[in-house]
């Protein structure tokens, strides 16, 4: 799913501060039951330590040992900033000075002479390569060097395919300025900016993928028919299919053996488990390497050696991540790192080209993450920074792994968050659906998970149907079953399951979430309006047809296939949430102007004069069917109606205090500070095509997300690199908007319609609670919908 771009991490806050809105709605009596447990909870942790910028993260080590880069704050937004391996962080000086929009992921040139990042202006997503040579003298105006776009065509949107070591100063790259929708392949020189053509892409490409050498000789597309093929390229035209398999398997290209002669699949062809597959350029004969151990999942990434180019380590993420070393050396050394650091998953950041010197991490549930500088030779580590250091990792709250039943028997996995100091029983509870939704939660620290714990909720992750990772038959059983299928029947048993358990509060359970998780919420509050109390969509798109229609052309592929998943439908596609329906207030993500096309699209019988749905109420976001009572008070007022139960009941920071001085729950104000529109560039979704490469683990890819909105806990930056971008080492993963295979954007909804236009009308003399947003129409502001897939390295 396409989220919404602009997505800052305020406003986010806003949205998820709209749960903890009715703080004082609860007198503290005296044996009052909710004041006793909320008396019970740590001290209450200011929101600025959850979702504020981390003081450090991203740390890189040149490839030659000498200079390690990171991201830090600069003139208030996240830049790229260097220092010697052997300086402290005092000395770093900064490299790079947007002063709009945060800079993301970047890395190193094999000779260590240039550091590379990509970057778009104002949030259009046309992301142009630069490149910076951290020596060079800073301009007086800026205070850094200057960095020049290698890519200065207006339009564009450049990927970097590979950064081969045998030619450190070209690189391998895609652009599209012949064909919006197709990436033709580049050789790019950063000393002098030229490019050379290699491959006029018009075969329907959506991937190449070069040896170790920086040769193209693989390309992968999907066919007419909707399956996938993988075909060899000699002399840069295509040739035969060396592997394919059907629309709904996965099997994906992932990087070349150091011979040369083969190449690494990922692939659950006439299996349901993805595995690792090394197949024969010359023949196509495959052969399997491993699959899960344990037969519960995916394989989920692997390590490769800078210095070997050998399959170092194969990664699952089951309940937790499972690393199994390839040899005797790795074995030992993940034995040694396990008892030198704490408790928690362990992860490879960057490192030299020799191998003497790597960037190391830990992180778990209740703590962001701690990197270190890991010397083999020496067999040292030494503490570079703490991912956020002000947070209290002792008062936050334990994740576990739960199963539950649902409805047709199928066991749904999942994770539980309950509140540190207070007994597991009749809690108020917050229901967090992932988005993608080709993507899944793991276990790992959840920054909104603990924000919602600090106050006094249970919070629960339920890796629904659809959800990826767990096997090709419980992705495909998502297939078509959004809003009123078993996508969200598993959300739904989820939460007759914590009530059951006697763990959730039946008349205390909200639900929220991003992207998909935000489509969820809407259908959740639509479809099972007695289960929410309330409901928070953060850009959950409610309007399938506006999705489609804001698809970059080259994502078409994608809305083919959103297309052929599901009837066409009649009747309005947008939807509209009878105000008094339901018991719990709908907030969207405030941020957002609604398209204008979208009232057009409201159903006749639903359509008032001023075109903007039921008696009383106003729309809420772009397009996201989400509706509230119109206000008769100021704008930023919320209250909470004197009805028959009440909603969620938590804690929160009183007036005039938290993060930068406002409320706990700002989001009816509609001012919010977007500052460098934070976290805007990043992408929410997390399709996890495939993690091949991804560093598990690694502190800096847990809650890193300025840059964007993390579902798993794992920061998706903004660079554009598709397959393995160094053409050898395992560090990157695709976020090419497919499940772990490619065939995730098969999976759209049976219905091209709004979701949520079948929604029941309200009862008269409904008495619900709820709390009433109170907001001028004309307050809602900000971007419209949509994300654009790509690729990145971590």
């Amino acid at each position: 799913m396409r989220p919404t771009h602009h997505v800052g991490r305020w406003a986010i806050v806003a949205a998820v501060c709209s749960l903890v809105a009715a703080v004082d709605v609860h007198a503290a009596e005296e044996g009052d039951p909710v004041a006793d447990r909320l008396a019970k909870l740590p001290p209450l942790i200011d929101r600025q330590v959850f979702f504020g910028d981390p003081e450090i993260s991203g740390a890189q080590l040149s490839p030659d040992g000498k200079w390690i880069s990171f991201r830090k704050p600069y003139r208030e937004v996240m830049n790229i900033w260097v220092k010697g391996v052997d300086e402290p962080f005092e000395a770093a000086r900064a490299i790079t000075a947007d002063s709009q929009r945060p800079v993301g992921g970047h890395f190193w040139t094999e000779d260590s002479r240039y550091v590379l990042y990509s970057q778009d202006k104002g949030g259009d997503e046309d992301y142009h390569v630069y490149a910076v040579d951290p020596g060079a003298e800073a301009e007086e105006a800026t205070g850094v060097p200057a960095a020049r776009d290698l890519t200065p065509i207006d339009g564009i949107r450049a990927l970097i395919y590979a950064v081969p070591e045998a030619t450190p100063t070209k690189i391998i790259v895609g652009i599209n300025d012949r064909d919006a929708a197709l990436h033709d392949v580049y050789r790019l020189d950063i000393d002098s900016g030229e490019r050379q053509l290699l491959i006029e892409n018009d075969t329907n490409v959506a991937e190449w993928i070069t040896d170790l050498e920086g040769t193209v000789r693989l390309a992968y597309r999907q066919r007419p028919d909707g399956d996938y093929e993988t075909l060899v390229v000699e002399d840069g035209e295509l040739g035969r299919v060396l592997y394919d398999c059907g629309p709904d398997d996965t099997c994906t290209p992932a990087r070349f053996h150091k011979d040369g002669e083969r190449a690494y699949f990922v692939s659950n062809k006439d299996v349901d488990l993805a595995r690792l597959l090394l197949v024969d350029v010359a023949s196509g004969e495959a052969v399997v390497i491993e699959s899960d151990p344990e037969g519960e999942v995916d394989i989920s990434g692997t390590w490769f050696s800078d210095v070997t180019e050998e399959l170092a380590a194969t990664i699952y993420v089951g309940d937790r991540v499972r690393i199994y070393p390839r040899t005797d050396a790795l074995a030992a050394e993940l034995e040694w790192l396990r008892g030198e650091l704490p408790d928690g998953e362990l992860g490879y950041g960057s490192g030299t080209e020799d191998e003497a010197l790597a960037v190391v991490s830990v992180s778990s549930d209740v703590n962001p993450g701690s990197v270190y500088l890991y010397s083999r030779a020496e067999q040292t580590l030494e503490k570079l920074y703490d991912f956020r250091p002000e947070l209290p990792n002792d008062q936050l709250a334990n994740m576990r792994p739960i199963r539950y039943e649902a409805r047709d028997g199928r066991e749904i996995p999942g994770y539980l968050v309950v509140p540190k100091g207070v007994e597991a029983v009749g809690l108020p509870t917050v229901i967090l659906p992932h988005g993608g939704p080709w993507g899944r939660d793991a276990w790992g620290y959840n920054s909104l998970a603990q924000f919602l714990a600090n106050r006094g909720y249970a919070v629960m992750l339920p890796n629904f149907r659809g959800s990826a990772g767990f096997g090709k038959r419980f992705l495909n059983e998502g297939n078509g079953e959004w809003g009123t299928g078993v996508m969200q029947h598993d959300i739904t048993d989820g939460v007759q399951y914590l009530v059951e358990a006697g763990i959730a509060d039946p008349e205390q359970v909200a639900i929220m979430g991003g992207s998909y998780g935000g489509y969820a919420t809407l259908a959740g509050v639509t479809f099972t309006p007695r289960l929410y109390a309330a409901g928070v969509s953060i850009v959950g798109p409610s309007n399938i047809i506006t999705l489609l229609d804001s698809i970059p052309p080259y994502w078409g592929p994608v809305k083919e296939m959103f297309m052929r998943r599901g009837p066409q439908t009649p009747g309005s596609p947008v939807a509209v949430l009878p105000c008094r329906e339901h018991r719990g207030a709908v907030a969207d993500h405030p941020g957002r102007q609604r398209p204008e096309s979208e009232a057009g699209r409201v159903r006749p019988d639903r359509r008032r004069a001023a075109g903007t749905g039921p008696p009383g109420a106003v729309p809420v976001g772009a397009g996201r069917g989400a509706w509230v009572r119109r206000p008769r008070e100021p704008a930023g007022h919320v209250r909470r109606h004197r009805t028959v139960s009440r909603p969620p009941s938590g804690r929160a920071l009183p007036a005039g205090h938290g993060a930068r001085g406002r409320r706990e729950a700002p989001l009816a104000s509609g001012r919010h500070r977007h500052r460098g529109d934070a976290g805007g560039g990043g992408r929410s979704h997390r399709s996890r095509a495939r993690r091949i490469g991804t560093r598990t683990g690694d502190a800096d890819l847990r809650d890193d997300h300025r840059d964007g909105w993390t579902v798993d806990g794992r920061r998706h930056g903004r660079l554009p690199i598709r397959g393995d971008p160094r053409g050898r080492r395992g560090l990157a993963h695709r976020d090419d908007c497919r499940h772990p295979g490619g065939s995730g954007h098969r999976r759209g909804p049976a219905a091209q319609g709004g979701p949520f236009a079948a929604a029941t009308r309200h009862r008269a003399g409904a008495r619900n609670d709820h709390l009433e947003l109170r907001r001028r129409p004309d307050q809602w502001h900000g971007r419209g919908a949509g994300r654009r897939c790509h690729g990145h390295r971590p």
